[in-house]
This record gives C-alpha cells, structure tokens and sequence, in this order.
C-alpha cells in the first residue's frame, strides 16, 4: 500500500511538472506575441509624448490669448460719413463722426467724449473710403479719467463730389 502512495504521489508530482511545463509554453508564447521590440515602444512613446504637448501649448496659447485680447480690452466703433460738394453743409448728430459736406480744399472737425475709471491705453484705426484725409489729435495714448479727441478731415483739391463713408474703431486696452 505504501508502494501504491508512493506511486499515485510520484504520479501526480509528474503530472504537476507536466501541467507547469505545459501552462509555462503557452505563457511563453503569449509573451513572446505580446512582447514588441524596445525601439518601437520608444518611438511610440516618444509620438504620443510630442502630441500631447503640442495639444498642450494650442490649448495654452488659444486661452492666454482670450484673456489677454478679449477680457482687458474694449473696443468702440464710429460710423463716420462725408460728403464732399460745393457747398458747406453742418451736421450736429452725436451718434457717429458725421462731418457734413465739405468743399474741396475745405476741412471739418468733430470730436468724441471718451472716460474710463481705470488706466487704459487707447488706440485708434479707421476703415473707409477717406482714411487718408483723416486725422486725430491723438492716438496711441494712454489715460485715465476723462478726455476728448479731436477728428480733423482735411480734403484734397482733386477730390470729387461724392458721399464717403468709413468706421472709426477706438480700442480700449486696459493696463
């Protein structure tokens, strides 16, 4: 009966070392399919890793600009029209930079009220069909409190007879 242990034992050790031979194979072949080579890994990484951090300064950039461009700023815009003829015509509208007619040679002023409670820098462009005539007391300036600015259109003699139209654009930019 001793014998017959031995044996059933000794079998089963075998069958033990057979099984773990048999499961050590497979895992060996499943890690050989799994495994990659080192320089592919390390080219992979190193992609992921340059996408991630052009992802990361876009998205840095695209939110320091925001804050930067559209939170500190202000921007104001001014229709302005002319009408160049052989007379002189006034207009006293304050809703834009209305100049009336004007002769050729001829110059008007108009003049815009600006205030801010906090330091800014201002600065000034203009879009139309006269920008060259123009002129402006100041641009490029930076205030606190109360001001006014003074819009000179000073015309040319060759100037035809014609309305002319155009925008002022006044950006506030806070200090």
């Amino acid at each position: 009966m001793v014998k017959e242990k031995n044996k059933k034992e000794i079998d089963k050790k075998k069958r033990k070392r057979r099984n773990k031979r048999k499961r050590n194979k497979t895992q060996k072949r499943k890690k050989k399919k799994i495994k990659k080579p080192k320089k592919i890994r390390w080219i992979r990484l190193a992609f992921v890793l340059i996408i991630a951090a052009l992802i990361f300064s876009s998205l840095t950039m695209i939110l320091y600009n925001y804050f930067k461009y559209s939170y500190n700023q202000q921007v104001q815009i001014y229709d302005m029209k002319l009408q160049v003829g052989d007379h002189i015509r006034f207009n006293i509208e304050n809703n834009s930079l209305n100049f009336g007619m004007v002769m050729p040679e001829g110059t008007s002023e108009r003049s815009i009220e600006i205030s801010s409670d906090v330091p800014v820098y201002v600065m000034i462009f203009f879009e139309g069909d006269f920008i060259d005539w123009i002129d402006v007391s100041k641009n490029d300036f930076e205030f606190k409190g109360k001001d006014s600015i003074l819009f000179t259109v000073k015309i040319p003699e060759n100037a035809t007879f014609n309305n002319y139209t155009g925008k002022a654009v006044i950006l506030f930019k806070r200090l």
